[in-house]
């Protein structure tokens, strides 16, 4: 570590390297971790698809929850930090409800905001479940404001940096 000449210097040392490589790394993953967990709950617990339906879920493996559909910045701006993750899942090609879903309209838009029937109203029941707006990021923001699992993938991140926090 290097010899710092004010306290100054320490704090920006410390948000350059240390809390930007946090960010990056211990944060990034608990948000794309509690992000998936609420597509499950908000996305894929909130219907059955029918059995006669072209759309195969793909979960983890290619869909929204797959976390490696999951980017992330860190930027760091006049020592302000700021982490940003994007969903750009792309629409399931055998379902014809998903057109338009390719940069820079990712199916994420479509999940959260919904998708009005063609009379322009949302219809009530299974078969018309997926068009119907289902929130999963402010799900993800409050759930991680609620437990305060930021907090604790914050000191995870100092202490593999070689800081304890206890």
């Amino acid at each position: 570590m290097p010899d710092f000449k004010s306290i100054k210097d320490l704090g920006e040392y410390f948000n350059n390297h240390i809390l930007t490589d946090v960010m990056e790394d211990e944060v990034a993953e608990m948000v794309k971790e509690e992000e998936a967990n609420a597509i499950d709950e908000l996305v894929y617990d909130a219907y059955t698809p029918n059995s006669d339906s072209s759309a195969e879920r793909r979960g983890s493996y290619g869909g929204l929850k797959d976390t490696r559909n999951m980017i992330h910045t860190v930027t760091n701006t006049m020592g302000e930090i700021e982490l940003l993750v994007r969903n750009i899942t792309e629409g399931n090609e055998d379902v014809d409800y998903t057109e338009g879903t390719s940069p820079p309209n990712y199916l994420t838009g479509i999940i959260v905001y919904g998708r009005p029937t063609q009379a322009g109203l949302y219809i009530n029941g299974n078969a018309h479940a997926y068009t119907k707006p289902r929130d999963f990021l402010s799900e993800t923001m409050n759930e991680i404001q609620r437990t305060l699992k930021h907090v604790d993938a914050i000191k995870k991140g100092l202490k593999r940096n070689g800081i304890n926090t206890d």
